[in-house]
Order: C-alpha cells, then structure tokens, then sequence
C-alpha cells in the first residue's frame, strides 16, 4: 500500500523567525542574508503570531525587491514588522499533503507553516510541492531544479534562454519544468509580442 505523504514528510524544519517589534530594516536584512522571500512572525513568548514577505514590503515600498538600497532600510528601520502582518496559515505534522494543496487553493497563499502544539517546526511552500513532483519524477535531476528554482527566486525575471546557459541544459527541458512550476502556481511564464519567452516569480 502506497504511504500517504505529510506535512512532516515535506516540510522545511529551519525556519527564519522574526519578532513583531523589530525593525523592518532587519526583516528585509534577514530574509536577503538566507535568500528567502518570508518570515515567521513570533510574539514575545515567542509563539507565531504572522508572516512576513518580500511581495509585502516591496509593495510597501511601490519598488521591486532586488532594487531596494540603503536608503529605503533607513525609511524600514523605525518601522515595526508588526505594522506589516499578514495571517499565517497552520497545520499539524500530520496534515496530509494533498489537505495542504487544497487549503493553499483556497486560502490563495504560497506557503503554510507546520505546528506541533504551539510549537513551529516547520514550512511548506509551493515551491516544495513543485519540488517534490519532479523529485519523483527523476531523482538525479533534483539538483539541477533545486538550481533551478533558486534562480527564478533571485530574480524579477529570467529567460529560458538565460537559465539553459546558467544550467547548461537544453532550453527545451527548462521549459517543460517551468510548465510543471506554473501549474502549480509558482510561477507565470509570459509570451511578449516582441523579446523571448521569460519566467517571473507568481506574486
């Protein structure tokens, strides 16, 4: 009988926590130091009380990620992360993951935190389902997507052209993993009438 996968079976154990009343100055430092695009937001006694994300300041700021200088931290650093609280989605170890994939349907969010208790132990987001699918498609490709993925996250956009270079791998595969990323909702794959083919981060 083939086992029913859960939140602990996907999940990411370290997660980068916050508290409420730092600085966003320090939120933006944080989350470009692990090159992450969210945080857990925990209350003095140090339960989860929200999230943070990159999206959220940076609309905050009306200016993208990757441009935001020293002189937008100084704006953040009197601000609290607190003022920027988005609700955080939960769910137990033994959540199934099928569960969690509805959830973040219905919810519309890109991750969902895992908790034993009041204990935060780990995160899932759409990228580990994306993942997770190639994963079990081939295991030696796994790197390559892990790469993959990591690009698209550091970027506002990229071409398939640009990544087969970075990965050196045929344009034809990059697209057809980027199908599989799209349909699960982690990225969109725009067609411009003029210019190549490009992949940008779902928002």
């Amino acid at each position: 009988m083939e086992k029913t996968l859960k939140a602990s079976d996907l999940m990411t154990k370290k997660v980068i926590k916050i508290h409420g009343f730092s600085s966003l100055e320090k939120a933006v430092k944080l989350m470009k130091d692990n090159k992450i695009s969210s945080l857990a937001i925990i209350s003095g006694r140090k339960n989860l009380i929200g999230m943070i994300t990159k999206t959220t300041i940076s609309n905050f700021l009306k200016k993208e990620w990757e441009k935001i200088d020293e002189n937008d931290l100084k704006k953040l650093k009197n601000l609290r992360v607190i003022q920027l609280l988005q609700k955080a989605e939960k769910v137990s170890p033994e959540t199934s993951l099928e569960d969690i994939k509805k959830l973040m349907e219905e919810k519309n969010v890109d991750r969902i935190f895992v908790m034993k208790g009041k204990n935060l132990v780990g995160i899932i987001s759409k990228s580990d389902f994306a993942r997770l699918k190639l994963k079990t498609k081939d295991q030696e490709i796994f790197t390559k997507v892990d790469e993959m993925l990591n690009l698209i996250e550091q970027r506002e956009k990229i071409t398939f052209e640009e990544l087969a270079k970075e990965l050196k791998m045929e344009e034809s595969v990059i697209e057809e993993w980027a199908r599989i990323f799209e349909d699960h909702g982690f990225i969109e794959i725009e067609y411009p009438l003029v210019g190549k083919p490009f992949i940008r981060k779902r928002k």
